[in-house]
């Protein structure tokens, strides 16, 4: 729940942060005003998780005090993670975006599309590699990360690598802790051999036809 429901958002939000970061940056600004933007967008990559992870734990606290909102549980760890999350789908979206012809969008707006049909039928197809990339992206991290979420989790709310630290600084290294590694290991695998295997295929698939075609 938490993998699936911080990457959907982080992935909307970091899509359309990306494209607006791309389609209206100044190209005749210097200095700051040309990179601050996006050096702003570093900063949850670049600080340190457990720092990260005690400011979030701060602003939860202060908030739940102020409002009685953000009481520290699943609903918070999301929010934690989104925010860590965007900037990787946004960068993405920008580094597949600055591959494309700038005159693109003047030729779309010559053709009477408007922003939404412009942003609709030539930049989502353009960066859908990328938005699914991120996707998967932000479900890997969200799995992964552990500092972030141990800061910001509740009594009843325990992520895997929270349960197998927990359990490792109970009872040590028990058989469950070797299954769960075990499974983890072989379900890479398994996605990694899958991948390359259909990219193959794809790959196989896209040369016949030019082949085909060349005959």
């Amino acid at each position: 729940m938490l993998a699936l429901g911080s990457a959907f958002t982080s992935t909307v939000l970091g899509t359309l942060l990306g494209y607006g970061l791309h389609r209206f940056r100044n190209r005749h600004a210097t200095g700051w005003l040309s990179h601050g933007p996006s050096l702003i967008i570093y900063t949850p990559i670049i600080m340190p998780s457990i720092v990260f992870g005690i400011a979030e734990l701060i602003f939860f606290n202060l908030v739940h005090n102020a409002t009685g909102l953000l009481a520290a549980g699943l609903q918070t760890m999301i929010i934690a993670h989104i925010t860590f999350q965007v900037p990787y789908v946004a960068l993405t979206v920008v580094a597949r975006l600055a591959g494309l012809d700038p005159n693109l969008f003047d030729a779309a707006n010559d053709l009477y599309a408007d922003a939404v049909k412009s942003f609709l039928h030539l930049t989502l197809p353009v960066v859908r590699p990328a938005i699914i990339g991120g996707f998967l992206l932000g479900i890997t991290l969200s799995i992964d990360d552990f500092t972030i979420s141990f800061f910001t989790a509740g009594p009843g709310s325990v992520t895997l690598p929270i349960y197998i630290y927990s359990a490792i600084a109970r009872k040590g290294v028990t058989p469950e802790i070797n299954a769960i590694g075990t499974l983890v290991i072989v379900t890479v695998i398994v996605l990694a051999l899958a991948h390359f295997f259909i990219t193959r295929h794809r790959d196989r698939a896209g040369q016949f036809s030019t082949r085909r075609e060349a005959t």
